[in-house]
């Protein structure tokens, strides 16, 4: 491709050698990839080691399930147990790898009591305890840890070199047995899949015990926390606030793109690119890989650790209806070459961070199911990961990493990309800063008749594009551009010792704005009046000569305040109306759907236009919340105690209550007596939470609260109970 005239090629080698001070963007640091491997229902090839090395990944992730390392009782390992983890540690280390342990799961004997466990020698060896319960004692997993870390600072010091605490802890999926995230309605997403506030307390006393075990053993040893899936910065604020900030080397993080697989979203089969996202939810950077990281890198900041991050898995999956990323690929192999050319960016962007350590793909082989194949069932994400089809042949997506991994950062371009509505367009151009670059240019062709090569031919200091200021660069530009003509552009990056890199090319090109613009309701709260009949209005601005919309919404039936502890049901909702139907006027077109009533939490929703020939347009997604209103007399929700707990005089927590002056705080003891029974004024709560510690010992032992709110006119709102341990 012609990228540079003589003229720019001159004018920007005369503005590296001409600046007193270069402005470059953040340096560049040593990265280290990694491949994820796990040996269970679906067992590894015998030359698994040697995949893993013709990769060029130099580390190796293990999982280990603590629940079959001491099944039957502290202390107590199967005798298949060692020989086939020391196997694994073996083969890695003949191929070069060295090897991160992820120790999770729960043995029966240790996991808190839950109803209906039965730790019988029938369900020990069938597995069917549930294994993602948290363990009732942290010293017991910190012990077994510390069997572990013992028995491979002995036998392979060098190779064994990090433990990893858990593996996403944040979700109910490894840490059941919970009450899901109601609170603050924000972080929940809308789905009822995180976990509470307690349990992230939880899991903090979890990585506390467990560095200090591994480092007991070995100082040097690295011991990994947080294995968080998606942006959960709510998880790791608790994380920070119970004490976690000087017992971890790195957190992991899991970021993944965010795709669709309902078939009832206008979405379906689309995954948002590495660098973008699709605006599902309220939260803008859930399941946004690029922005996830970054805002969970500045959290971090916030309490003044700048430790580095580890992505313990991150990847994309090839399966067929996913399309890889950009489109429904419908077939294997353009999945394939989807996965390719999206790990390709996934891996640059990750070299462009310098706080960002080391990154494991998720996975190193496919793990389909036969009946997938025989029933073209390719909804499922999870098997289809694979750097290696099952039957280990390369999938395109091996050269893609391993080309990446090996090379030095190149631009990835951020915006524009793919058609854009010409009314959204932002006239400017947005790309990943490289590392150490100080300047750049932008060169675009446009694909009109005739082709206008260099329509665009920019050279800008890393400084003049803002580089300096982040990991983004952003260029301003006033170029004028036409409907329906495909632009190609790329960026060079230059270096003070004279080199530059040259991007990949990247088409866009404006449509005309027949996608509707949604108005309301925005991400902001929506504070409803009623609470039987929660919805609200949907407007957006009409589309000339739309023939038809297509409304759809995702949210939950009530679970919030009301039902603090309750999964809640979700609920979809889409309907086709025409223009009168939509009570479309000349500024907005109006609905309000019949008979629904949403729960307090995030919902998202979005319209498409469609026209008389069928073509169809549809609106970025867009999120709102509902919140209750503040005339809506409802019962408290408690936050905690929960759980297990290290005093006997803890601090009660909940939520206020409109037009509450006062609570009852009643809590049962072990033995279902009453301990505490006090009437507690409106002045312990601000905006958030209320809180009360009264002077009073509950005992040791299981112990039951709830909170009762009263107004001045006797009206009384109880809360559901919750339930803690005392020592």
């Amino acid at each position: 491709m012609k990228l540079l005239t003589h003229g720019i090629r001159a004018l920007a080698m005369l503005a590296l050698t001409t600046l007193p001070h270069l402005t470059l963007a953040q340096p560049q640091t040593p990265k280290q990839f990694g491949v994820h491997v796990r040996n269970d229902n679906n067992p590894l090839p015998n030359n698994w080691g040697s995949l893993v090395q013709q990769s060029g990944s130099s580390l190796v992730r293990i999982p280990i399930a603590w629940g079959w390392f001491e099944l039957e009782g502290k202390g107590q390992t199967p005798s298949w147990f060692w020989p086939t983890l020391d196997n694994m540690v073996n083969q890695a280390s003949s191929h070069g790898q060295q090897v991160l342990i992820t120790l999770f799961s729960t043995p029966c004997w240790a996991t808190v009591d839950y109803a209906g466990k039965d730790c019988s020698p029938a369900v020990l060896s069938n597995g069917t305890w549930k294994y993602n319960m948290p363990p009732a004692k942290t010293a017991d997993f910190a012990d077994a840890l510390k069997r572990i870390a013992q028995h491979y600072n002995s036998v392979a010091p060098n190779v064994v070199v990090a433990y990893e605490i858990w593996n996403e802890p944040n979700i109910i999926t490894f840490w059941a047995n919970t009450k899901r995230r109601t609170i603050p309605f924000e972080f929940n997403n809308g789905y009822p899949f995180f976990v509470d506030q307690a349990s992230a307390r939880a899991y903090t006393q979890l990585v506390i015990a467990g560095y200090d075990a591994v480092k007991a053993v070995n100082p040097r040893l690295k011991v990994i926390a947080g294995s968080i899936s998606d942006s959960d910065t709510y998880f790791l604020d608790e994380m920070y606030k119970a004490g976690a900030k000087n017992h971890f080397d790195a957190l992991s993080i899991h970021p993944y793109p965010n795709v669709t697989q309902a078939s009832y979203h206008p979405f379906y089969g689309r995954a948002a690119n590495a660098n973008d996202c699709f605006n599902f939810s309220a939260i803008p950077t859930e399941g946004c890989l690029k922005q996830a990281v970054e805002i969970m890198h500045t959290k971090m900041l916030s309490y003044n650790d700048n430790k580095p991050l580890w992505f313990t898995e991150f990847g994309i999956s090839s399966t067929p209806d996913w399309g890889g990323a950009g489109g429904i690929a419908h077939s294997l192999a353009a999945a394939e070459k989807a996965q390719s050319e999206e790990a390709f960016k996934m891996i640059h962007l990750t070299k462009s961070w310098d706080f960002v350590d080391t990154a494991i793909w998720y996975e190193l082989i496919n793990r389909p199911k036969t009946s997938d194949y025989a029933t073209n069932n390719w909804t499922q994400p999870e098997p289809f990961f694979g750097l290696y089809r099952e039957d280990s042949s390369a999938k395109p997506v091996f050269s893609s990493y391993r080309a990446a991994i090996n090379a030095n950062p190149q631009p990835i371009q951020l915006y524009p990309s793919g058609d854009i509505p010409r009314p959204t367009y932002t006239s400017e151009f947005r790309w990943q800063a490289v590392p150490q670059a100080t300047g750049y240019v932008i060169w675009l062709n446009y694909q009109s008749n005739p082709v206008q090569n260099g329509k665009i031919d920019r050279y800008v200091t890393a400084a003049q594009a803002n580089c300096a200021t982040g990991y983004e660069c952003k260029l301003s530009d006033t170029t004028a551009f036409a409907n329906n003509i495909t632009s190609r552009w790329w960026v060079k990056a230059f270096f003070a010792d004279g080199s530059t890199r040259d991007s990949n090319p990247v088409d866009f090109k404006l449509r005309a704005s027949n996608v509707p613009v949604l108005l309301a309701p925005k991400q902001t709260t929506v504070v409803t009046t009623s609470a039987t009949n929660n919805a609200p209005t949907f407007s957006w601005k009409p589309v000339a000569n739309a023939a038809q919309y297509y409304f759809w919404m995702r949210g939950y039936y009530p679970f919030g305040i009301e039902h603090p502890d309750q999964t809640g049901d979700e609920t979809i909702y889409s309907t086709t109306l025409t223009p009168a139907q939509a009570n479309c006027s000349g500024v907005a077109c109006r609905y309000l759907p019949p008979n629904l009533s949403l729960g307090y939490s995030p919902s998202t929703w979005t319209v498409t236009a469609i026209m008389s020939n069928g073509q169809a347009y549809t609106a970025p997604m867009q999120g709102f919340t509902l919140y209750p209103s503040k005339t809506v007399f409802m019962k408290p929700a408690q936050i905690e105690p929960e759980g297990i707990i290290n005093t006997t005089k803890p601090s009660y927590v909940w939520t206020p209550t409109a037009r509450a002056n006062s609570y009852r705080l009643w809590v049962n003891g072990s033995n279902g007596a009453g301990i505490v029974n006090l009437v507690i004024p409106s002045s312990a709560c601000n905006t958030g939470t209320c809180r009360y510690t009264p002077n009073i010992a509950v005992g040791s032992g299981d112990a039951t609260w709830w909170i009762t709110a009263l107004t001045a006119t006797g009206q009384a709102a109880v809360s559901d109970g919750m339930t803690f341990r005392s020592p």
